[in-house]
């Protein structure tokens, strides 16, 4: 697993914990919001299901 994969898997279980809460995750896990922010940009995240709901949705990359 490389270190992108394990950076976007922590964002992804901070979100998750924090029930999509951004400005908490990007606390969690010690980033400003603006970094923060920028991370979900640069791995495509775009939102985080409730309770339940299943996976983070990704953007599609529709190029492919």
């Amino acid at each position: 697993m490389d270190l992108e994969a394990v950076e976007k898997e922590l964002i992804t279980k901070a979100l998750h914990k924090f029930d999509g809460n951004q400005t908490r995750a990007a606390a969690y896990l010690n980033l400003s919001r603006k970094t923060f922010l920028y991370r979900l940009d640069k791995f495509g995240i775009i939102g985080v299901p409730r309770l339940g709901a299943g996976a983070v949705r990704e953007a599609v990359d529709e190029s492919t």
